[in-house]
């Protein structure tokens, strides 16, 4: 098509009614995860010589709880980069169905703000104080499970500036301050019931700490599978792993395993399902898999085998979008409805 005519397209479809709609409509992505939720002790570790998990003293109804109280008493919040920002709990709610949180984050640490019409050219410019900076809104649904050992589903407003990993480090930081403020609460006999000098069980304080798993997106597979696999390895952490009957030698930390990536050929998917379970049961750490997509950029991705599949910053977490027919703001002082009804609908 010659230039003209492509002009001729883009201004008929700037005239039409069609561009109206594509200028005013507004997209959102969400992320899917799975809400875990598990206790740690002082210097109570596991056979690798990391902190265990081990059951926590809160369901899912005791994590509101504790959030819904320290959003209350106004210590909900945690301040972070130096003190130049800050997530807050700014609204909650709770129905049958799940539990709602309104997460608002502010950042002092960045540029002063320009906007401008495009019609007219006026500018207006706002600088911000020390202590001033740009402030956004994420919610977050937790959806109560519909039976008692089912595993709750988390959706997760993507917003810019607020990585997966930076909101729950924010909910566990709520929990901690709760533990802090309220040790009696959280104070139980010792896990393995070790005892003091005296012969009684040592008392020790629970830290519950949450953790949303991402779900893998189909994208993953589609790379691995269009591009080439140029490494595949399953990783332990610790010395042991199951089936080895020699004795360990001191200075042996860890142990990684070559996999065959032929299978690879007839999709990554299930293989790479495949793998997790062997690593499960020969009590390994990780699953690592390097590769090229179809545009020959590199990637390495490593999944954990008994926590979260994908890192908490990963691109692969599944995500789904949503469109809305006005123009959201960056923050809200309660929970917006609209756009907590088309997060939710994006579960079936």
């Amino acid at each position: 098509m010659k230039m003209p005519a492509i002009a001729g397209c883009l201004k008929a479809l700037f005239e039409s009614n069609a561009c109206e709609t594509l200028m005013f409509t507004y997209g959102r992505r969400v992320l899917f995860c799975d809400f875990q939720i598990f206790d740690t002790v002082r210097k109570f570790k596991d056979k690798k010589g990391k902190p265990a998990k081990i059951p926590s003293v809160l369901d899912i109804e005791g994590f509101y709880s504790v959030v819904e109280s320290m959003y209350e008493s106004g210590k909900a919040l945690l301040v972070a980069n130096g003190k130049r920002a800050q997530f807050h709990i700014q609204d909650l709610d709770e129905d049958d169905a799940a539990y709602y949180f309104l997460v608002n984050m502010t950042t002092a640490d960045g540029n002063h703000h320009t906007s401008r019409d495009i019609e007219t050219g006026a500018r207006d410019e706002h600088r911000y104080k020390d202590t001033e900076g740009p402030e956004r809104s994420i919610h977050v649904i937790i959806v109560k499970p519909s039976e008692a050992d089912a595993c709750p589903l988390v959706l997760v407003e993507k917003v810019s500036g607020a990585s997966l990993s930076k909101v729950i480090q924010f909910f566990n930081s709520i929990l901690r301050t709760c533990v802090r403020d309220r040790p009696d609460g959280f104070t139980f006999e010792h896990p393995l019931k070790e005892t003091d000098s005296k012969g009684n069980v040592k008392l020790v304080k629970h830290v519950p700490k949450v953790s949303f798993n991402g779900h893998i997106s189909e994208t993953l597979f589609n790379d691995i599978d269009n591009g080439s696999v140029s490494g595949l390895e399953l990783i332990s952490d610790g010395p042991e792993i199951a089936g080895m009957d020699n004795e360990i030698p001191e200075n042996f930390e860890s142990w990684r395993v070559k996999l065959d990536k032929s299978p690879m050929a007839d999709g990554s998917k299930q293989y790479i399902q495949q793998l997790m379970r062997q690593g499960k049961s020969f009590n390994m750490d990780r699953l690592k898999v390097s590769f090229r997509d179809a545009s020959d950029t590199s990637h390495t991705k490593e999944f954990s085998i008994d926590d979260s599949p994908l890192d908490d910053r990963d691109a692969y977490v599944l995500s789904k979008g949503f469109k809305l027919d006005f123009r959201p703001m960056d923050s809200y002082t309660e929970l917006h409805r609209k756009i907590c009804n088309e997060m939710w609908r994006l579960r079936s």
